[in-house]
């Protein structure tokens, strides 16, 4: 896989907002944590970040949803 891919670079976002590590999206994608690191913080691709958070798309609007929680607590009388 290449960050050049565009869905690849959703995937390493939606990864991230699902609260994987670097170090576990480097694995699942094969690319390198330095790289996956550089993306998140904005550091490369720095015209698609402009392009994308631009962008109102369904993509965009997506990242922008209600995280939901759940919790099943169990306690005993």
């Amino acid at each position: 896989m290449s960050l050049a891919n565009n869905e690849v670079k959703l995937l390493v976002i939606a990864l991230d907002e699902q609260g994987y590590s670097a170090s576990e999206i480097a694995s699942q994608t094969g690319l390198g944590k330095s790289t996956i690191t550089d993306f998140l913080r904005k550091e490369s691709w720095q015209q698609w970040w402009n392009e994308y958070e631009g962008d109102e798309s369904q993509i965009q609007s997506e990242r922008h949803l209600p995280k939901v929680l759940l919790l099943d607590i169990e306690t005993s009388p």
